[in-house]
């Protein structure tokens, strides 16, 4: 705020997932250690901000998203084929009918058909729907959460909404006591159940019985995973 860009970077900041700042942050770090093996500063700059623009993160890792691989799409397509089948991904991209009756009504599955990321995600993640209907959505946001909601998220799950149903649809959100578990409380709840499986496991393992009895082994509880 001392510089006068805090609401700037604020609204940066929401276009951004945790993931995304991680990586670019990681980068940055080996990049300024790389910059006196550079030809020039300027060059050196440039390299770093290259590495932000080739790598997005993903879920088990990091993968190369450079623009070069675009062109995959076309090729795909014969030029035997009639011209009438490349039309039909226009109609689902559009956000209009063939996509959205599948998940109206199921709201985990319609956030993961809005492609939500960062916050915008979060917020509605931590929302259940209670109410749909052709002119409205309204959602229950956890008062846990109740720091997520703001205009301008609401805005951009809106607009998401409206894409996908290829229509104006009046978004609003509530903050009150949930009726439902929430998509995050159920995957929290799911991680735990997992990690209590991990750990029930490893605790009635022959294997592990055996070495805890021989010589006096133990399983440091902390460093258990679920393979999953």
């Amino acid at each position: 705020d001392s510089y006068g860009d805090g609401e700037a970077i604020t609204e940066l900041a929401q276009l951004f997932s945790p993931e995304d700042i991680q990586l670019y942050y990681q980068i940055a770090l080996i990049g300024r250690r790389d910059l006196p093996l550079a030809p020039d500063p300027r060059g050196g700059l440039e390299m770093v901000l290259l590495r932000m623009l080739a790598f997005r993160p993903e879920q088990g890792g990091a993968r190369v998203t450079t623009t070069p691989s675009a062109p995959a799409k076309p090729a795909a397509a014969r030029p035997t084929q009639p011209a009438a089948r490349p039309a039909a991904p226009k109609a689902v991209v559009a956000g209009t009918a063939p996509s959205a009756p599948p998940v109206v009504g199921d709201w985990p599955a319609l956030i993961d058909a809005l492609r939500l990321r960062g916050m915008v995600r979060q917020l509605a993640e931590n929302c259940t729907l209670a109410e749909h209907s052709d002119q409205q959505v309204r959602l229950q946001l956890d008062p846990a959460h109740a720091q997520l909601h703001s205009p301008a998220l609401e805005k951009k799950l809106a607009e998401a909404l409206n894409a996908h149903f290829g229509r104006d649809v009046k978004l609003k959100i509530q903050t009150e006591a949930v009726s439902e578990e929430t998509p995050a409380q159920r995957q929290a709840r799911l991680t735990r159940e997992r990690q209590q499986a991990a750990e029930q496991s490893i605790a009635g393992d022959d294997t592990i019985r055996a070495l805890e009895e021989t010589f006096g082994a133990q399983v440091q509880t902390d460093t258990v995973r679920p393979l999953d």
